[in-house]
């Protein structure tokens, strides 16, 4: 075989290599003349679009481009064979199935020795599914840029160690005191004022952990604005820190609020202990035989002043009226409430009505000027000659004796319902003291703790004061105070009233 017939052969096998290719490959691969026209069958040409050989040919392809894109198609194919460029566009085709794809073409001039053009050579490789994800994404993407826009809170991205703003939406925007800009500077320069963001910021790209700052307070020159800050950490794509994605809204005007009322509140509360101490006692009574000590202590700061008091009066016959009470609620009404039980008894008492006489008159004037829903007391009437203590319970936690070398006793009887139930308030009891022995009547805030029954507190009260010395009443009374809770964690007002036999012990 010669030279020339193992060329010939050679060139054929190209050829058919290059007919199988095009035969295989889902590609398009077409050639045309020099000016740009179809010779050759396309047969992927043709089962996309359904066009038969001879519409293919010449110019009978661009039949099949969609129409709205075909005008541009031809214009940019005769530019490209007639300036011999590169020819690049992408465009739709309506296919045998009635539908519509998408491809994209390109193609390059071949060029003789001389500087002529040859043919053309190129593809047109079908972007369909592509296409149809870059809509879907830029779908995405113009719903998330809409979510941020209409967003309730102020939405920032920061990116980078040095937390330059990269997306900042207009209701952040509208949190800064000034028309300050944001994106593409770091946070530091941007919002120098916000040191504590900036901090977090640092913590949480570096850690991946999210952060929450709960009333944040930011200096701004015009004016102190408080914050509720979220820190999101965001990661790139290879799993690195990246940036952090704020989400803020303002509670300035919570904030202020709050701050009126909490002044409001405390102004309210220093008339209320004005008022109510003006119901105690100046001082306790010098009373023959008889010493007394007393302590009170308003609940916590955040909480409105009950209605706790305790009283210590002379009557006839050198004995002692002791009371210890307690009204439900808070505020000028309970300390209204009060002031009206407190010499509504004294009045009763002075009369020489019995305790449990007392009491159910003062609970049928509870029920009948409707004064409050609900109020305890203990009424104890001491005679020191006999030490004998007659009472009435009107739904208070009971009164403790105690004594050195003694356990102390809870005297239980007497007891009935609250003033304001109309069930007559307590009934008739008699207990002595023993010698040594102190009287302890105090309110339910001494005894009274979340989770924890009543008893339970009673039981802790009768240890601390048990294990008194019989010394100094004060002293006793400090001890009792200081076992519970500290001032700011008090839930209830604490009254505490100690009585004993004899004169000051020190």
């Amino acid at each position: 075989m010669s030279t020339v017939d193992d060329a010939v052969l050679a060139l054929r096998r190209s050829e058919e290599r290059y007919r199988s290719l095009i035969e295989a490959t889902t590609e398009v691969v077409w050639t045309t003349t020099p000016d740009g026209r179809i010779l050759d069958d396309l047969p992927t040409w043709r089962t996309i679009t359904g066009q038969s050989r001879d519409e293919v040919l010449g110019h009978g392809w661009l039949e099949a481009v969609h129409p709205d894109d075909r005008g541009r198609v031809q214009r940019a194919w005769a530019r490209a064979v007639r300036t011999r460029t590169l020819y690049e566009v992408e465009y739709r085709v309506c296919s045998a199935d009635g539908a519509t794809r998408h491809l994209a073409a390109r193609g390059v001039p071949v060029f003789e020795c001389d500087g002529s053009v040859r043919e053309w050579v190129g593809t047109c490789s079908e972007i369909t599914t592509t296409v149809a994800l870059e809509g879907a994404l830029a779908g995405e993407r113009v719903l998330l840029q809409q979510v941020i826009e209409q967003s309730p809170a102020g939405v920032a991205v920061t990116w980078g160690p040095d937390h330059v703003y990269r997306l900042v939406n207009e209701r952040a925007l509208g949190m800064l005191p000034d028309d300050r800009p944001l994106l593409g500077r770091p946070h530091a320069e941007a919002i120098p004022e916000a040191v504590e963001v900036g901090t977090l910021l640092d913590r949480v790209r570096d850690t991946g952990e999210e952060a929450r700052l709960v009333e944040l307070e930011i200096a701004w020159r015009p004016g102190r604005r408080w914050y509720d800050v979220s820190l999101v950490p965001l990661h790139t794509e290879e799993g690195a820190p990246g940036g952090v994605l704020i989400g803020a809204v303002e509670r300035t005007d919570e904030v202020r609020r709050r701050h009126r009322l909490e002044e409001a509140l405390a102004g309210e509360r220093r008339v209320i202990e004005t008022l109510q101490r003006s119901l105690f006692p100046d001082r306790l009574p010098d009373l023959p035989g008889v010493q007394t000590a007393a302590r009170y202590l308003p609940a916590g700061p955040s909480l409105q002043v009950g209605g706790d008091w305790y009283d210590v009066f002379p009557l006839p016959d050198r004995r002692v009226g002791l009371v210890i009470g307690d009204v439900a609620g808070r505020g000028v009404p309970a300390a209204s409430v009060m002031g009206q039980t407190r010499a509504a008894l004294r009045a009763y008492a002075v009369e020489g009505a019995e305790p449990a006489e007392v009491v159910q008159r003062l609970d049928e004037l509870v029920c009948h000027l409707d004064l409050a829903d609900l109020t305890t007391l203990v009424y104890a009437v001491l005679d020191p000659s006999s030490r004998r203590v007659a009472y009435a319970n009107a739904g208070h936690p009971p009164p403790l004796v105690v004594a050195p070398g003694m356990a102390p006793t809870a005297l239980s009887g007497g007891r009935g319902a609250p003033l304001g139930a109309g069930a007559g308030g307590g009934f008739a009891a008699v207990a002595e003291l023993p010698p040594g022995g102190t009287l302890l009547l105090y309110t339910d805030g001494l005894v009274e703790e979340r989770g924890v029954s009543l008893e339970v507190g009673i039981e802790r009260l009768a240890a601390v004061a048990g294990a008194w010395d019989g010394g100094d009443l004060f002293a006793l009374c400090d001890a009792v105070i200081a076992d519970r809770h500290a001032e700011d964690a008090r839930a209830d007002d604490v009254a505490l009233l100690a009585v004993t036999l004899g004169g000051p012990r020190r």
